[in-house]
């Protein structure tokens, strides 16, 4: 009789026989028909069993000869049963030996390959888990499910296997048959080394901003097609470990250049720092210049620039530029001679672009008053003006935005999707120069002499930044529409409001600037170009609520964020 307990097995003679022996002991025997829809598994799996019992039980001498002939006298009969489904002559076995790989470079194969199904227990006399899956991830097509337990010997270990597997173009998500990878993470208490903010910054898109807050939101800048559910507890337990990492002191900072080139084995730039260490450029400039931080880590001379300190908050600004066109123009400007007759001599685009990089670098409160005085002492800072210049080609080299032809006034130095602070646009429209700042702290500006109006809009407004009466209703509707109040006071059948209705007709121009909240990491977020826009429809007065058709769709990584503040 068999022994009581749960059973999955097929019935044969043998077990009928013992199942009415159990019965006759008044044991309850439980029994149920097949499922069409997975029967073939259990058939295969008992044949499976069947089979390794006899080809195991033959005598040693011809042993492999003998099992192949079985083996193919099996599948001569199979393509009889569902003549669909085998072509005996393809199918049969012709030689006594295994196909272990068709390489195009040398790889080492597994010593317990997945395909045998073997447990791998960890002791110290069997290979290590992760050492047969870094190599079972070199040699494979695709990785249709990864399930971690999250602890710092972990998911580190294969980081690197899983980068060159996606980077090689081998299917880490998607296959033809199969819409997602199934990712199950069961995070537990981590070493208190392990980056959790290194491992999400790799799913986003360039340019989410800061991870912490990527987290916090729900990944709003997720590939698209992707999703991210994280339980309350966990998402905690996540956002503390991120808070620890990122949030370093500039002490820490110091310590980790000074050890980075024996940690990493790569020579101490700043490319290389930030990227070794996932870190965005503001977490370098919110602390000291690139040039300082050495100098503290003892990899560098001292040096003494007069306007250090200032410039720093410069380049920190420089930071988040986006825009290729604007980046371009400064390198080139800064190579130029600066006297009074080669700035004169400059076109009023390249004016406008060199009195932007002086409102970055300098901001507002500036004695110098023209273009020449300012570049001229900007260069007098050398040591800053040659990290400047490498802030800029780092800038150009990791942006990936594309310059989009769009409608704008002559001269004017903008770039559609670009983030721009107030002061630079208002130089990109020629309405600030060096010697004049143009007064402006409102939403909405009209410049009649180019006949348009440009919206300043902020998405995520806080009642600390901003007043009752200035907290608009302001949304992405789609990618190309969008939702936007007027100022209070603004009636439709006011000039102003007459001026929004009609400007097609009469000539005149709306551009939209838009940010997600007024400040970000203690410094002002730019506002990102989203073009002009024209007048689909309005709902009532004071304010007016109007529709707007943007005349350029919004950039996938734009539209999920500023769609999610709309719904939140």
């Amino acid at each position: 009789m068999p022994k009581t307990g749960l059973y999955d097995n097929l019935i044969n003679k043998a077990l009928d026989l013992e199942i009415s022996k159990a019965e006759q002991k008044n044991l309850k025997v439980i029994i149920a028909p097949l499922d069409e829809g997975d029967s073939y598994l259990y058939f295969a799996r008992y044949l499976s069993g069947v089979l390794a019992q006899v080809l195991s039980s033959l005598p040693e001498k011809d042993r492999v000869e003998k099992q192949l002939e079985i083996a193919n006298d099996i599948i001569q009969v199979v393509p009889k049963k569902a003549p669909r489904t085998l072509h005996a002559l393809d199918a049969q076995v012709i030689r006594k030996d295994l196909l272990l790989g068709i390489l195009e470079r040398d790889l080492e194969r597994p010593d317990s390959p997945l395909s045998t199904h073997c447990l791998i227990t960890g002791s110290r006399h069997e290979p290590s888990f992760v050492s047969q899956l870094v190599k079972e991830i070199a040699s494979a097509d695709k990785v249709d499910i990864l399930c971690s337990f999250v602890k710092w010997s972990g998911v580190r270990v294969l980081q690197e296997q899983l980068e060159a597997l996606a980077s090689a173009g081998r299917l880490l998500r998607l296959t033809p048959e199969k819409d997602c990878l199934t990712v199950l993470d069961f995070v537990g208490h981590a070493h208190k080394s392990f980056r959790y903010d290194r491992q999400f910054r790799a799913l986003m898109r360039p340019g989410c901003g800061p991870i912490y807050e990527e987290v916090a939101r729900g990944f709003a800048h997720l590939p698209s097609g992707c999703v991210i559910h994280m339980e309350p507890v966990a998402k905690a337990y996540i956002l503390e470990n991120i808070r620890q990492a990122i949030h370093s002191t500039r002490l820490q900072l110091v310590q980790r250049i000074r050890e980075f080139e024996g940690e990493s084995e790569l020579s101490l730039t700043l490319d290389n720092f930030t990227s070794y260490h996932h870190l965005e450029l503001d977490q370098i400039y919110k602390h000291a210049s690139w040039e300082r931080l050495l100098v503290l880590a003892d990899k560098r001379d001292d040096f003494s620039d007069p306007d250090e300190e200032r410039l720093t908050k410069g380049m920190r600004r420089m930071a988040s530029i986006s825009a290729p066109k604007c980046i371009a123009a400064w390198m080139h400007l800064t190579e130029m001679g600066n006297d009074d007759g080669t700035i004169g001599q400059l076109t009023e685009e390249e004016s406008r672009f060199l009195t932007m990089l002086h409102y970055i670098m300098w901001g507002k409160q500036w004695p110098e008053r023209t273009l020449a005085d300012s570049l001229t002492r900007l260069r007098k800072n050398e040591v800053i003006f040659e990290e400047m210049e490498k802030l800029l080609a780092l800038r150009r080299d990791i942006t990936d935005q594309l310059p989009i032809a769009t409608d704008i006034p002559p001269n004017c130095t903008l770039e559609l999707h670009a983030g721009y602070s107030r002061d630079e646009i208002l130089c990109a429209f020629g309405l600030s120069t060096v010697s004049h700042a143009m007064p402006f702290r409102e939403g909405v500006l009209y410049v009649p002499e180019l006949d348009s109006d440009i919206f300043f809009v902020t998405l995520n407004k806080t009642e600390r930044d901003y007043s009752p009466t200035t907290m608009y209703e302001d949304y992405a509707i789609s990618e190309d529409l969008f939702h936007w109040q007027s100022q209070s006071t603004t009636s439709e059948l006011s000039n102003t409001g007459q001026r929004y209705i009609n400007h097609r007709s009469k000539g005149g121009s709306i551009f939209l600037f838009v940010r997600e909240q007024k400040r970000r990491n203690g410094v002002t977020e730019p506002y990102i170009f989203l073009g002009p826009m024209e007048y689909v429809s309005h709902e009532g007065s004071r304010p007016m609520s109007i529709t707007w058709r943007l005349k350029h769709p919004l950039p996938a990584r734009l539209l999920p964020t500023i769609r999610q503040l709309a719904v939140s």
